[in-house]
């Protein structure tokens, strides 16, 4: 895990929210995972036909 100089409390903060949410929200956290691949393959779709 990388972690940038001056934020090494946010980055440990955010896996904790992270590891918390995989534990929790597993259906939820996959869902989102897959719509935010999604939307990221449709924006590509969008650069490449536009270039």
């Amino acid at each position: 895990m990388k972690t940038p100089v001056g934020s090494g409390s946010y980055c440990i903060s955010l896996s904790s929210l992270e590891l918390y949410v995989l534990l929790c929200y597993r259906k939820t956290f996959v869902i989102l995972c897959y719509f935010e691949t999604f939307v990221f393959y449709i924006l590509g779709l969008y650069y490449i036909r536009s270039n």
